[in-house]
């Protein structure tokens, strides 16, 4: 069983070479540091108790499944915002289609009225 003294120096031995290597998967020094961070807090929490020989590999893992799970979000929220942008698009190419085919529309009528008001009549009352 580790003590806070062994899980303490453990984390501060493997910070800055768990950080480095989030950093060359990430590619983002802010989100490697969320993910060292949030691993190193895993480890605490649920895993504190276990065996100090245990702990580098227990901590690996939790590491390596940190940035996978780093690397889903991301994709989800990039597939979620480029769906975003490309509806836009398509609601703003379906709006202005539909305002000129309106415009269009309007004319015509307009156009229709000042005919009817020019055009003789089809009967009248003498008939």
């Amino acid at each position: 069983m580790a003590s806070e003294k062994e899980l303490s120096d453990f984390l501060k031995e493997v910070e800055a070479k768990s950080f480095k290597r989030t950093v060359f998967a990430t590619r983002d020094e802010e989100a490697a540091l969320d993910i060292v961070q949030e691993s190193m807090m895993k480890l605490a929490e649920k895993y504190g108790q276990q065996d100090i020989s245990e702990i580098p590999l227990i901590f690996t893992r939790i590491l390596q499944n940190t940035t996978l799970d780093w690397f889903r979000r991301q994709k989800t929220q990039n597939t979620w915002v480029s769906l975003f942008s490309a509806s836009k698009g398509v609601i703003k190419t379906v709006a202005t289609s539909q305002t000129t085919q309106t415009h269009s529309n309007s004319l015509n009528l307009k156009k229709k009225i000042s005919d009817l008001k020019t055009a003789p009549p089809l009967w009248s009352a003498n008939n």
